[in-house]
């Protein structure tokens, strides 16, 4: 038996934190893991290109706007979601930069506490409390 399971798969909200009309835009951005400016940018880049005019990017927008569910208040992609420390989550990546740091300051507590249980004079002191 596999004791590992399987991500649930992530789903595609409009935003609650990053919204300028509806969120659509903001919430692709939280998915992907962008910026939602860029993201409103790259949409704006493509409705200006000649072969897809503004209305059908206009018309894709409403689509998206009137199918795509508004994000749970406790995801973490909406940013409501708050850490341990109260401060609101932001991005996965900057959620796994903080583990990582976590991570690493328990790795170096470790290693200094390796260091002086295994240095000689640890041994020494350990004796003299036994007599």
């Amino acid at each position: 038996m596999n004791d590992f399971q399987t991500p649930k798969p992530r789903k595609l909200y409009r935003s609650r934190r990053d919204r300028v009309i509806a969120g659509v835009c903001g919430g692709i951005a939280e998915y992907y893991d962008f910026s939602p400016w860029g993201m409103r940018l790259l949409f704006i880049a493509v409705a200006m290109i000649p072969i897809v005019t503004f209305p059908v990017m206009l018309i894709l927008y409403i689509a998206l706007a009137l199918t795509l569910k508004v994000a749970p208040e406790t995801s973490i992609l909406s940013g409501d979601y708050k850490q341990p420390d109260g401060e609101p989550m932001t991005s996965r990546a900057e959620e796994l930069r903080r583990i990582h740091q976590r991570y690493q300051l328990l790795e170096e507590r470790l290693q200094r506490m390796e260091s002086i249980v295994t240095s000689p004079g640890f041994e020494f002191d350990d004796e003299l409390r036994k007599s």
